[in-house]
């Protein structure tokens, strides 16, 4: 069980990545994308943050979202048992 929710977040981590620089690049540019980059829980947290400062929500941004959330609880519970 653990390989699946190990890759099943590796996955969700890749569309995320993806789909925030894509995001941050089409709403504010190079510039304010690669500084996002530097500062991870700016870019980790974007559905958050876009949400309440400029109303922006993405389905696919949300569901990765959870997804890495759920998927690090998951691991953490399994990390006890090895």
């Amino acid at each position: 069980m653990k390989p699946l929710f190990d890759n099943l977040g590796t996955i969700a981590g890749f569309i995320h990545a993806i789909v925030t620089f894509i995001v941050l690049f089409q709403l504010k540019g190079l510039f304010f994308t690669l500084g996002c980059l530097f500062v991870f829980p700016v870019f980790a947290l974007f559905p958050i943050w876009a949400y309440f400062l400029w109303g922006y929500s993405n389905p696919i941004l949300w569901t990765t979202t959870l997804t890495l959330i759920v998927g690090q609880l998951v691991m953490s519970v399994y990390k006890d048992d090895e």
